[in-house]
């Protein structure tokens, strides 16, 4: 049996951190010569999230990993055409 832990934290367009989220994971053990894990997470972002960060720790070996996301989808398309401006018409 494994132990990770999952960190998530997202920011603004200003770099304002805007959302954490964090979690131990427990990974039985299984085939030794595929050593693969899967793991999905929701996640509830405000509408002015643009960066994601998230960071994994294997308690048992140390090693650390990380990955950022620079560009987060900013809503859905009708959500987008909600917020924009009509066009003023002669």
């Amino acid at each position: 049996v494994a132990m990770i832990d999952l960190a998530i934290e997202s920011w603004d367009k200003n770099g304002k951190a805007s959302g954490r989220f964090g979690q131990s994971i427990k990974i039985p053990e299984g085939d030794a010569t595929h050593p693969k894990v899967a793991f999905r997470q929701e996640l509830s972002l405000r509408p002015d999230t643009t960066t994601l960060r998230i960071g994994i720790l294997d308690r048992s070996s140390g090693h650390i990993g990380t990955v950022q996301i620079a560009s987060v989808p900013l809503g859905t398309q009708a959500e987008s055409k909600a917020e924009t401006k009509p066009e003023a018409k002669p």
